[in-house]
């Protein structure tokens, strides 16, 4: 049985996440992009499973954490 990107980094990921909306929030263009964000989480945390590369499944699992933080 396969173990799931949120299994496997979940917390990680989404502290990474929160991390750098902060970051862009307190930086001098007080800004963040949600795509920004989505590929630097996929760099910081490519996996490959089964020799499956996982990083638009990691890069959509940030997506919609993001969107949850903003109430989407």
């Amino acid at each position: 049985m396969a173990i799931s990107i949120k299994d496997q980094f979940g917390n990680e990921i989404e502290e990474r996440i929160e991390e750098l909306m902060r970051e862009g929030k307190e930086s001098p263009t007080h800004g963040w992009s949600a795509r920004g964000i989505a590929d630097t989480i996929a760099q910081e945390f490519i996996c490959e499973v089964d020799d499956v590369d996982m990083q638009e499944v990691i890069k959509t699992y940030a997506f919609n954490h993001i969107a949850q933080l903003c109430g989407r």
